[in-house]
């Protein structure tokens, strides 16, 4: 029940401040526009419109080509407080957190798709948050949400005009500092994901609400890493490991287990440029669904695959950063099967004055997914995209953002290409 777990939290994390001592309050607090009693507010209101040419993720033979125009009203809330809680140390300042945006999103040329309430749009960034710093070593405990529409776009869904879900995610994360060149990570996440719709628009125009049981599933993952600076204060070396297991409910032969593990690097190579190296080996356990690495479905079906990533980071100047990654990654569709993915992504962030920032980013993935037997198993996906943000006022800022994107599918059937430009505008109070 992520609801009644969020209610919770909240309660919780609210009664802990109640009974604290409140100290250094405006330290490291950023901008706000409403103040009650330690809680610091800052309150905004935008409008996002967005039109793409193909809504349907379509190549126009099972399901039509549509272009569509969507209008997105929506509200924020971000409120921070520092606390000193009586239980530690003084000199341990602890924050909670709230970051919501909500709204509501109207489709203009198919007012079919709308689905009153369900259409109430929760931004997936949006989390309650408790940081607790007691000497070397933080906790953070977290519960995130979100109530999302438009279908992944990672390719692993074609033919669909909306995927309605709501996801939650509980978790805490520990970090301690060990000493001065070592460092330990622990980090647990219980996610839920609820299926409300999965909507296709038809060619009278008419949306068809295709089965969604197959979808919903729940996941825990525990994450542990553990770094060092032994060698040199410009290298950074370590172990990350991780275990996750995801159960479907209503789709038992989806379950599976995945365990991954290896070592990782960064070396600073200037002041403006470092280098980050990582890989090893993910072992899968799947559901019967999902064939074995021979292509038959076997029970319990058993896989193991490699990762590795190579990531350049660079500071040109005071104004332009750019990152270049390649490598390959093992991660699960929506549906649970495994994806295996070759990818090269770059993106730059050119901050052209104090008003105007523009952001560039190219892509290109090749995924086999196991989960699928023939040629809809395989695909590549690859695109690109722009946006420039303008500061009108202190107060005000507007976006401009273009993107490309292209799914060619072994079958044809699976294969789009989506145009997709956004124009928002923002204020905050």
């Amino acid at each position: 029940m992520p609801v009644l777990r969020f209610a919770i939290f909240a309660s919780v994390l609210w009664m802990a401040a109640s009974l604290s001592a409140w100290g250094q309050q405006g330290v490291g607090i950023p901008y706000y526009n409403v103040k009650a009693g330690p809680v610091y507010f800052t309150l905004s209101s935008g409008i996002t419109t967005e039109y793409t040419d193909n809504v349907n993720l379509a190549n126009g033979t099972t399901t039509p080509i549509a272009s569509e125009l969507t209008v997105n009203p929506h509200f924020g809330i971000d409120a921070v407080s520092q606390l000193q809680m009586l239980a530690l140390s003084e000199s341990n300042v602890n924050t909670l957190s709230l970051r919501m945006n909500f709204g509501y999103r109207d489709y203009v040329f198919h007012p079919e798709l709308n689905q009153s309430v369900t259409d109430v749009q929760i931004a997936p960034d949006s989390e309650l948050a408790f940081l607790i710093r007691t000497g070397h070593v933080k906790i953070r405990l977290h519960d995130g949400f979100g109530l999302e529409t438009d279908p992944p776009t990672d390719g692993s869904l074609s033919n669909v005009a909306q995927f309605r879900r709501f996801t939650n995610t509980f978790g805490a994360d520990t970090h301690w500092d060990m000493n001065s060149i070592t460092g330990f990570d622990l980090n647990y996440a219980h996610r839920n994901v609820y299926a409300l719709d999965l909507v296709a628009l038809g060619s009278s125009g008419t949306a068809a609400n295709l089965n969604t049981s197959n979808y919903t599933n729940v996941s825990d993952m525990l994450t542990a890493m553990a770094q060092t600076k032994a060698l040199s204060p410009w290298l950074t070396l370590g172990l990350r490991g991780s275990v996750q297991d995801m159960r479907y409910p209503q789709a038992p032969d989806q379950d599976s287990t995945t365990l991954s593990y290896g070592p990782f690097a960064a070396l600073q190579l200037t002041d403006y440029t470092s280098l980050s190296a990582s890989g090893g080996v993910t072992k899968s356990h799947n559901g019967t669904t999902f064939p074995d690495a021979q292509g038959d479905v076997a029970a319990g079906s058993d896989s193991s695959t490699q990762y590795a990533d190579l990531s350049l980071n660079n500071r040109f100047n005071a104004y332009y950063t750019q990152t270049l990654s390649i490598g390959r990654e093992t991660n699960r569709s929506v549906l649970g099967s495994e994806m295996d993915t070759n990818y090269v992504r770059y993106q730059s962030n050119w901050r052209v004055n104090s008003r105007i920032t523009l952001v560039f980013g190219l892509f290109t993935d090749d995924t086999t997914d196991l989960g699928i037997a023939g040629a809809g198993g395989h695909y590549r996906l690859y695109g690109g995209s722009v946006s420039t943000g303008l500061q009108l006022s202190r107060k005000l800022n507007t976006s401009l953002a273009y993107r490309y994107l292209k799914k060619n599918c072994d079958d044809a059937l699976e294969s789009y290409q989506q145009n997709t430009v956004t124009w928002s505008l923002d204020y905050r109070f």
